[in-house]
């Protein structure tokens, strides 16, 4: 009896490329958050401009890396 064969997604599909490019912006702007409220407690006392910074540097680099 033959085996069926295993489906798996085109890795080039516009579905498998949106849901890697989103993961890779959750995951980004995640760190760049911690990084930037780190920052912020530690060296800045506690200001909001390094977690917005880390957030849009984050984001921008999961932008560029989505292309």
């Amino acid at each position: 009896m033959p085996r069926k064969a295993e489906v798996f997604p085109d890795d080039n599909s516009p579905i498998t490329t949106l849901r890697l490019c989103i993961n890779d912006a959750f995951v980004k702007s995640g760190v760049g958050v911690l990084i930037g409220t780190l920052t912020s407690i530690f060296l800045v006392n506690r200001k909001r401009w390094p977690v917005i910074v880390g957030f849009g540097l984050a984001m921008g680099f999961s932008w560029a890396n989505c292309r």
